[in-house]
């Protein structure tokens, strides 16, 4: 088998060089350098996005210190050691409007533009878009939150799989109105895909989160396909008056099967918010390239909308 850590550090200098050519040309983007083992790309295109992306195991756990994922991934993540290789991460963070009448129920949610992140800040002094916030409006609630989602692969070598582990982070609500309430009738997903053109299977899964009172979150597995993906269903919020869900973990290890073919595809993690939809569902969308990873695609457009990251140069 070929030296991953290098086959991956040739790729990521080969995409950062095709990054930097892109950004030349768009300016809808711009990436701050925070060293050679770490790079953020802001993105404002369809909603404002923070993507950084770590290619050394120390750049990736010093982001997890500085942040509410260090748990989450400790537990999910095998203790790295000689057999154990970091191959890389992304983590991406963006910002959440949601409105909601006296009731609780979410009459609008969206993801804000840059502009209006910062007309936000500048306009409400009190509002700290680094976390979330509300404020009243009539009978209405508008409400802000940050939502983070962080894909990470590791390499066993031993073993020969991959591991491919991600997370999906609401910020904490601040404010304790006992009318502030997520979508407890209406289903999140979130969901691991890989690609290969069938190169790869899992040889196990597996799925779990919480809420901000420490529930367990039922996460309910709705597509099972060990050659491409799993997605898991599940709800934003503990119950009625509940709490909101402080994270999604999935993981999922993926081996070779067969043998080596030169080539290199991506892992990928959606997550899919929905806010006033029942009748819909979500399939798993193969890319018209086979090797690289597939996609989630959700039958309604409506009340509805998703997000995704992923990490590239896993050889095969």
């Amino acid at each position: 088998m070929k030296p991953f850590r290098k086959l991956f550090t040739r790729s990521v200098a080969v995409q950062a060089a095709a990054l930097f050519a892109v950004l030349a040309l768009s300016l809808s983007l711009a990436v701050k350098s925070a060293g050679a083992d770490t790079y953020t790309v802001y993105a404002d295109e369809d909603y404002y996005s923070e993507s950084t992306y770590f290619t050394t195991e120390s750049s990736f756990n010093s982001y997890l210190q500085a942040s509410s994922c260090t748990a989450v991934f400790s537990e999910a993540t095998e203790t790295l050691s000689n057999d154990i290789e970091f191959a890389s991460a992304v983590a991406q963070s963006m910002w959440v409007y949601e409105t909601e009448d006296e009731s609780g129920l979410v009459k609008e949610s969206r993801l804000l533009s840059k502009a209006e992140v910062d007309e936000i800040g500048n306009d409400n002094a009190s509002i700290n878009l680094l976390s979330s916030s509300e404020t009243e409006i009539g009978s209405d609630t508008e409400s802000y939150y940050k939502l983070t989602i962080v894909l990470e692969v590791t390499h066993n070598l031993t073993g020969g799989y991959y591991s491919v582990v991600g997370t999906a982070t609401w910020a904490k609500i601040l404010s304790a109105s006992t009318k502030k309430s997520a979508e407890e009738n209406f289903l999140d997903y979130i969901g691991l895909t890989w690609g290969g053109n069938g190169a790869f299977k899992a040889s196990s899964y597996s799925a779990s989160g919480k809420y901000y009172n420490g529930k367990t979150a039922t996460m309910t597995r709705s597509i099972s396909d060990a050659y491409s993906g799993y997605v898991w269903q599940f709800y934003e919020k503990s119950g009625y008056l509940g709490k909101e869900l402080e994270n999604a973990t999935v993981q999922a290890n993926i081996s070779l099967i067969g043998a080596e073919q030169g080539k290199e595809t991506n892992a990928k993690l959606t997550y899919i918010h929905t806010y006033g939809t029942t009748d819909s569902s979500v399939s798993i969308s193969l890319s018209s390239n086979g090797g690289l990873a597939a996609g989630l695609s959700f039958s309604s457009s409506i009340k509805s909308w998703q997000i995704q990251i992923d990490v590239s140069g896993i050889p095969y």
